[in-house]
């Protein structure tokens, strides 16, 4: 998933060259604006992002793999996991966020356009538009069509949201297709699909820590039969849960056939946390591994035990701060 994280790029030059004038009040678009969630709303939670962390997030190397960190083996994997779908969903809401609180190109009583426009050094005509589809409820565009042609406009991120009248305010998904934005802009080598489903408190303010969210992250690469459903919750008081389901190869190495990963992960309001893991199928000799892995606000392994004696205990199972499994 590594390989997603440059097409960031083509979002950020493409809000670069949309019309750059600040919106004026004649040009009211802000009931379509609300419905477009903010990247740091919509982030995938993890331990590292509890209040009391005692290791900062800075202490871990951006570019570190994350099977040969110092951390614990699978709080390592699901970092790995989040950080690929924060930093693509990231770069693209906040280009996002950068298009719609320009001067829209229309406004009309149904739907706002921003648009068409096209940067002089890239070979696709953008243009966003937000729609009420019906009373306080939007669906938002993001379409591409080759630069210099009238052909129709095809879809690059679809999303769907409520305005601030309605109950539903705050929740709602969008699907990046990096399928499509590869075949309008071949240099764009990513492909996939990304769906965020977002559950938001409906007036909520910059500080996450204090409200509730549950994030869900579905990602199906192009070209391999991969894939990746990740659902965070995070909780007022600091704690959260994280579930990773997955088809992907268990292995270091990736080398190996693919298992079937289920990874439930809870954490406190210091970070410190416990991982119940599950494998099935692939190459295991095994029917099925299960195994506890706990670690403490410094991310590094305080005990580890698997079923099948894969590894070494390591610890004891008192320094977990979790006795017992989150539910599924």
């Amino acid at each position: 998933m590594n390989k997603w994280f440059s097409t960031a790029g083509v979002f950020v030059a493409m809000a670069a060259s949309s019309q750059a004038c600040v919106l004026k009040s004649e040009d009211d678009a802000s009931r379509f604006q609300e419905v477009i969630p903010r990247a740091d709303h919509v982030k995938v939670a993890g331990p590292e992002d509890a209040q009391g962390s005692g290791s900062s997030s800075q202490s871990i190397q951006s570019d570190e793999p994350w099977a040969d960190g110092p951390w614990a083996k699978y709080y390592g994997f699901t970092r790995h996991v989040r950080k690929s779908v924060n930093q693509v969903a990231g770069a693209v809401l906040g280009s996002v966020w950068i298009i719609v609180h320009t001067k829209p190109t229309s406004v009309d009583e149904k739907e706002a356009t921003w648009g068409p426009w096209t940067d002089s050094l890239e070979p696709v005509t953008y243009q966003f538009r937000v729609t009420e589809v019906a009373e306080d409820e939007y669906e938002y565009r993001l379409e591409g069509r080759p630069k210099n042609t009238q052909g129709e406009f095809r879809t690059v991120l679809l999303g769907k949201g409520w305005g601030k009248g309605h109950s539903s305010h705050g929740d709602g998904s969008f699907m990046l297709d990096l399928d499509v934005a590869h075949e309008l802009d071949p240099f764009n080598g990513e492909t996939g699909k990304i769906k965020i489903t977002h559950d938001l408190p409906p007036n909520i303010t910059s500080d996450l820590f204090s409200q509730p969210r549950t994030i869900t992250a579905e990602v199906t690469p192009s070209g391999t039969d991969e894939w990746y459903t990740v659902t965070s919750k995070s909780e007022a008081d600091g704690t959260g849960t994280l579930k990773v389901d997955a088809f992907t190869d268990a292995d270091d190495s990736n080398t190996t056939k693919k298992e079937d990963i289920l990874i439930l992960s809870q954490w406190n309001a210091t970070g410190a946390g416990r991982a119940d893991i599950t494998l099935t199928g692939g190459d295991l000799p095994f029917e099925k591994v299960s195994a506890v892995e706990c670690w403490g606000s410094d991310f590094f392994q305080v005990y580890y035990e698997d079923s099948v004696g894969y590894a070494s205990k390591e610890g004891d199972v008192s320094a977990c701060a979790y006795a017992s499994p989150v539910s599924p």
